[in-house]
């Protein structure tokens, strides 16, 4: 009997100590499943984070955000859509003036107007004239503006804004001299019905040298002397009727001179077309920030100063 118990007792606790294994066993499977399954549920998560994003954008992405993109990247090139280099400050000085000299018809108007229908006097029957003088400024520096500025993808809407330009020049020479001139008197009929036959001739010309042509440059067998010499002709009239109003005083002769050098600075601005006009003594000129035509339209703008200046100083002084 003792030996009997004690084979059972012995066989209990093989028994007892295999199940204790085989628990042990089962229990450290379970912590190493549960372990490896913590460590690679956070890479998935990421790894999903992560592709979301990615495809998303390309979704959500409006058109209007790419055609803005598209807008800004034809803006700021250094070429015209005809491929003639329009450098960093092309066009600065016409957007400048186009603000100040719209400022300035609008105030004039506006005083012009708050006198309409009073009894008149010397000065307001100059102002009217003064008043056509900043509107043919403004008017003249807003189609530049229009040129130079505006981010044209059409080769036939850039070449109409340059003849717009070229139009407009007439306007902003020829009612510079009427301000000098009493409004409705014979001078100032005769001034208006030069300038406009000016710029009827001027716009013949324009038509005939880019009739059939679309771009910047002067088309082949064609010529700029035409026109040119309708601005020298208009210009030269002009000069002597405010010259004679002024008795040629020496802010005239600043105006004319500064005038001249303008004028000096146009030919070579003109033939240029596939290549700037810069002058090796001129040190401010730089590629792609500057050339001779900026110093063209700056030199200009300064005798349109001095013009308006002058015939301010006129106008206030018939009061």
């Amino acid at each position: 009997l003792v030996m009997v118990e004690t084979r059972i007792s012995q066989s209990f606790q093989s028994d007892t100590q295999r199940h204790h294994s085989n628990f042990s066993n089962l229990i450290l499977t379970r912590l190493v499943m549960v372990e490896t399954r913590s460590r690679s549920t956070p890479r998935s998560r990421k790894r999903r984070q992560v592709s979301i994003p990615s495809s998303s954008p390309s979704r959500s992405r409006p058109k209007s955000s790419t055609t803005n993109k598209a807008a800004i990247k034809v803006a700021t090139k250094l070429t015209y859509i005809d491929g003639k280099p329009k450098p960093y400050y092309r066009g600065f000085v016409h957007g400048v003036g186009t603000f100040v000299f719209g400022f300035l018809t609008v105030c004039s108007t506006l005083y012009t107007g708050a006198n309409f229908g009073q009894v008149p006097t010397l000065l307001t029957n100059y102002w009217w004239g003064f008043t056509l003088l900043l509107f043919g400024k403004f008017i003249s520096y807003a189609a530049s503006a229009w040129l130079h500025l505006y981010p044209f993808e059409s080769k036939k809407w850039v070449t109409e804004a340059l003849k717009t330009d070229l139009v407009c020049i007439v306007l902003s020479v020829g009612f510079t001299s009427l301000a000098f001139f009493p409004a409705w008197s014979e001078e100032s009929l005769l001034g208006l019905g030069v300038t406009l036959a000016f710029m009827f001739l001027n716009l013949a010309c324009v038509q005939w040298t880019f009739t059939g042509h679309i771009g910047l440059e002067t088309p082949k067998g064609r010529s700029e002397v035409p026109r040119n010499i309708c601005l020298v002709l208009q210009f030269l009239d002009i000069a002597y009727k405010i010259g004679r109003a002024t008795n040629f005083s020496k802010m005239w002769l600043a105006t004319i001179l500064a005038y001249v050098a303008a004028f000096a600075f146009a030919g070579p601005v003109t033939a240029s077309h596939e290549k700037e006009p810069i002058v090796g003594v001129f040190f401010w000129h730089k590629l792609q920030r500057n050339s001779l035509h900026e110093d063209f339209h700056n030199v200009l703008a300064i005798a349109d100063l001095i013009v308006i200046k002058m015939a301010y100083d006129y106008v206030t002084s018939q009061a």
